[in-house]
């Protein structure tokens, strides 16, 4: 009896089983039926929707493509190109985004309230790309530095030259060719350093002191430092050509003189020449041959220095221009002159103290070559000058280029 009992529970709880099984089959079987038209319409809506996607990319990209070739056209900036193709992407694809949305039935009333209501929290966590995109629109209308521009940003360190200007972000190329990213919010808030517009500058600078010093030397001094490279030097070394090209069309020619370290400049037209009097080319002089007896030694920078008072000794023994006590004032205009053309250079104390102390460039081998050295020393140890070698003297100490005025 115990077992007839067990078996008609266990066939009752399969019957129930079974008929609980169909009960769900049949409603998703009912499920499926009531939604597969639904489905087929959402899957056609989607599928429509991607044909529209890449019809509107390939739109986009020939809007694109018609306003980059008006910014060639027009030969506009560079960087103002590609940050408005860059803001251009990305409000056209959010403009078809929207459309994509509206097209695929959800409601775009409330979507719009949804992007409006929500704008502040956007703002709020995207605080970092507002301040990209404004500080790449004060880039733009600022312009302290172009595509093309080397960049060094200050605070980071970070450099390369300008390669893109986009909606958020500044892209550097570095000279082992790497690329940097740099917000553009970083740029507008850190310092930069324009290395080629700093470049524009000291070209100007270099050319404004060939024409009015005629020269520029290899080494400079400085106080407590000594001996020193002149970056003018390293900079005409770097544009040498260019620098050339540029003078020339001004009748000047730029040259080297590679073994004594200077650039000096030659107006094409001999004009432009500065004649020394009698004891400017005394002092001169013996600049020149207290430069030649101490030549051997001149390696060392002690060496090249001498005093006023050393230079008026030699004068007053060797020539008489000067009295046994000169005029300071004189001596101070002979010493400026020189000093103006970069055959000396002032170290400490006034041109008008026996004290002060004067470095003598290797300049001063052009300003008096060995070739006209003989004929200077004999003009200048006669007593009495006649006049035609007076003009001989002015002649061959008519040394410096006048710079433009």
């Amino acid at each position: 009896m115990t077992d007839t009992t067990t078996i008609t529970d266990t066939t009752q709880e399969v019957t129930e089983a079974t008929q609980q099984a169909v009960k769900q089959v049949n409603q998703i079987t009912q499920y499926l039926q009531d939604s597969i038209p639904g489905l087929i319409t959402f899957g056609l809506e989607v599928l429509a929707a991607l044909v529209a996607f890449f019809i509107g990319r390939l739109v986009i990209k020939w809007i694109r493509k018609i306003v980059r070739r008006s910014f060639e056209r027009s030969e506009a900036d560079k960087g103002v190109e590609q940050f408005v193709d860059s803001l251009l992407k990305y409000g056209l694809y959010g403009i078809l985004i929207f459309c994509l949305i509206s097209s695929l039935g959800f409601d775009t009333t409330s979507v719009a309230a949804l992007l409006a209501s929500s704008g502040v929290a956007i703002g709020l966590a995207l605080q970092g790309s507002l301040s990209n995109f404004a500080g790449g629109v004060l880039i733009l209308l600022l312009k302290p530095f172009v595509v093309g521009d080397y960049i060094i940003e200050d605070t980071n360190g970070k450099e390369g030259t300008v390669k893109e200007i986009q909606i958020f972000y500044t892209k550097l190329s570095t000279i082992d060719n790497k690329t940097i990213v740099i917000p553009n919010g970083m740029l507008t808030n850190n310092s930069i350093t324009n290395a080629t517009a700093k470049e524009l500058e000291q070209f100007k600078s270099v050319c404004n002191q060939l024409l009015s010093r005629t020269y520029i030397v290899r080494t400079i001094y400085q106080p407590g430092k000594g001996r020193v490279d002149n970056p003018d030097y390293l900079f005409l070394s770097r544009h040498y050509e260019a620098v050339q090209e540029y003078l020339s069309l001004l009748d000047w020619d730029l040259r080297r003189d590679e073994l004594n370290g200077y650039f000096y400049v030659l107006n094409t037209d001999e004009a432009n020449r500065c004649n020394l009097n009698k004891k400017e080319t005394a002092i001169l002089l013996a600049l020149r041959l207290i430069y030649e007896e101490n030549m051997e030694r001149l390696g060392l920078e002690q060496d090249a220095v001498c005093t006023v008072r050393d230079v008026l000794e030699k004068v007053v023994t060797d020539y008489p221009v000067f009295p046994a006590k000169p005029n300071m004032e004189e001596v101070k205009r002979a010493f400026t002159v020189l000093e103006n053309h970069s055959v000396i250079q002032r170290l400490e104390g006034k041109f008008n103290q026996g004290s002060c102390r004067i470095a003598r460039l290797p300049t001063i081998l052009s300003a008096v070559s060995s070739e006209k050295l003989n004929l200077v020393v004999s003009v200048l140890k006669k007593e009495e000058t006649d006049e035609e070698a007076e003009e001989d003297l002015a002649d061959q100490l008519a040394l410096f280029q006048k710079g433009a005025d």
